[in-house]
């Protein structure tokens, strides 16, 4: 009995892991550059849909050595360039260290996505994300 368990786990173990690679590969591999179509949050019960209104567009860039960048383009043609570090499970996305270009200065120390991915697109939720909303859920389509 103690053999059956032990192979299920390994086989669930590698099972995960295969996942978390593929989804590390896909954010990075073919330049990595991944649009943001949709940028909802939420604040005191009413939602916000930022892509159109607030934010003309959002591209994250990320590379094989788990850096990314995040590049926003404001409604009044600001930009705001950030660039932060990241890891990723099969259900997460975290960014740490989230460097606004400017000003040189930490912004975010971490922020924590929940993930669900399909190969060239992620849905990722968040409690704390860039809009200091209550929520935000953040769609991205591979470029």
């Amino acid at each position: 009995m103690k053999k059956i368990l032990f192979v299920l786990f390994a086989v669930i173990m590698i099972t995960a892991c295969k996942k978390e690679t593929k989804i590390e590969k896909n954010l990075w591999k073919k330049g990595g550059e991944w649009s943001v179509t949709s940028w909802k949050s939420w604040n005191d019960g009413i939602e916000a849909e930022h892509i159109g209104t607030d934010v003309q567009s959002a591209v994250f860039t990320f590379n094989k050595e788990k850096e990314a960048i995040v590049v926003i383009n404001g409604d009044a043609g600001d930009i705001y360039t950030y660039k932060m570090k990241y890891e990723n499970t099969e259900s997460q996305l975290k960014l740490t260290n989230v460097i606004d270009q400017e000003t040189g200065e930490v912004d975010y120390p971490s922020i924590v996505y929940y993930l669900m991915w399909e190969k060239d697109k992620l849905d990722l939720k968040s409690t704390n994300g860039f809009s200091g909303g209550d929520t935000e859920t953040l769609i991205l389509k591979k470029k």
